[in-house]
């Protein structure tokens, strides 16, 4: 998305479009809340009661609140106000995502189940 460059070509409400797409599908499959299908306060109020951490939820509050300003108030926002929102963005995936780590007992099916097929074969 950030490739298309859509700010530098003037195309700023698709940009806000997109991007807040991006972070909505996310907030839909990370926190199962249908974000795509409701307004940016409805998203936060049930964020909210997921006990989302307040630096994250202060992060995604300001994205939403810019892009709704974008896409449906007419606001032109600055540069930096652009590079906000992107950083926004970014941050509170960052912030949010879950990472699995391998475990010992997972390392230790693997190997069973490498032994089951050697001896198989």
């Amino acid at each position: 998305m950030f490739a298309k460059d859509l700010i530098a070509q003037g195309n700023l409400k698709e940009f806000y479009i997109e991007i807040s797409e991006i972070i909505r599908r996310y907030i839909e499959d990370r926190y199962f809340v249908p974000a795509l299908e409701e307004t940016s306060g409805e998203t936060l109020a049930e964020l909210n009661n997921q006990n989302l951490e307040k630096e994250a939820y202060q992060i995604l509050e300001s994205f939403l609140h810019t892009s709704d300003l974008v896409k449906f108030a007419r606001y032109r926002p600055s540069d930096d106000e652009h590079k906000n929102v992107s950083s926004w963005a970014v941050n509170f995936v960052d912030q949010t995502k879950v990472i699995y780590t391998k475990s010992e007992s997972d390392s230790n099916i693997e190997s069973e189940s490498q032994l089951l097929m050697e001896e198989s074969a």
